[in-house]
C-alpha cells in the first residue's frame, strides 16, 4: 500500500498503539509512521494518511494495514425551539471522533449546501437506531439556496430548520463551552475506510477549532 519512497528510507515506526493524528483511527503498535509536527511535536500517522500526504488523490483502500477496522464517531447536536412554531427540535450539528488524534481539530458540520454532511450524520444515527431523529431529516427544497438539500424539519409544523440557524448556534455553543456545549446524540460505529473518506473529502464542510 505504501512504498519505501513514500515512507522515507529511515521513517520511524510507532512503538505503541495510538490514534492517528490526522484521521483518529487507532494505529496499532508498529502500524504507522512517526512524523515531526511544528505544533504537536512527534505525531503518529496511519499508512492511509501517509499515502494521502504524499498524493492527495491516493485511493483510500478498504483496509489500512496496521490500523483498526472500526472507529467510534460522536454525532453531535442540540435541541432548540423551532423558529416557526416554537416546538422543540433536535438539530444535528456534525460528526467528531470519540477518541480524537492529536491534530484532529475539525468538526465535520452538516451545513454544506448539497447536504452531504447531513446525509452522513443521518446514516450514522440510523445505524444506532436513532430513528426519532432521522425521521425528521429529509431532502427538501431550500428557498435560500434555490436548490434541494438535506435538512432537519420540525416534527410539529414541518418547517425546515435552516443551515444558517444550525451553524450559528453550533458556533455560539462551541465559543461558550467548547465541544461540551453540544449534545452527544449517539456513539456510532464507522468502518475505518468510511471515516477516512469523510476526513479527506474535499467538498464537506468543517469547523476549525483549537490549534489547527
Amino acid at each position: 500500500m505504501v512504498d519505501q519512497t513514500v515512507l522515507g528510507q529511515f521513517a520511524f515506526r510507532n512503538r505503541f498503539a495510538t490514534e492517528c493524528a490526522r484521521c483518529s483511527v487507532l494505529v496499532l503498535a508498529d502500524g504507522g509512521v512517526v512524523r515531526d509536527d511544528p505544533v504537536h511535536g512527534q505525531i503518529v500517522l496511519c499508512l492511509t494518511c501517509v499515502n494521502i500526504d504524499h498524493d492527495r488523490h491516493a485511493e483510500i483502500r478498504y483496509v489500512t494495514p496496521g490500523a483498526a477496522q472500526w472507529i467510534t464517531v460522536l454525532v453531535l447536536g442540540f435541541t432548540r425551539r423551532c423558529w416557526h412554531c416554537a416546538a422543540e427540535v433536535v438539530c444535528v450539528s456534525g460528526l467528531y471522533p470519540h477518541r480524537p488524534g492529536l491534530a484532529a481539530h475539525r468538526l465535520m458540520t452538516t451545513h454544506d449546501e448539497p447536504g452531504r454532511g447531513m446525509a452522513l450524520a443521518a446514516r450514522m444515527l440510523d445505524r444506532i437506531g436513532r430513528r426519532d431523529i432521522t425521521a425528521t431529516i429529509e431532502s427538501v427544497f431550500s428557498q435560500t439556496l434555490q436548490a434541494d438539500t438535506m435538512a432537519v424539519l420540525c416534527p410539529h409544523c414541518r418547517s425546515m430548520q435552516g443551515n444558517f440557524f444550525v451553524i450559528e448556534e453550533t458556533t455560539q455553543r462551541y465559543l461558550t463551552a467548547g465541544l461540551e456545549g453540544l449534545d452527544v446524540l449517539g456513539h456510532a460505529p464507522s468502518p475505518t475506510r468510511e471515516w477516512q473518506q469523510i476526513v479527506h473529502h474535499p467538498d464537506l464542510s468543517w469547523m476549525l477549532f483549537g490549534t489547527a
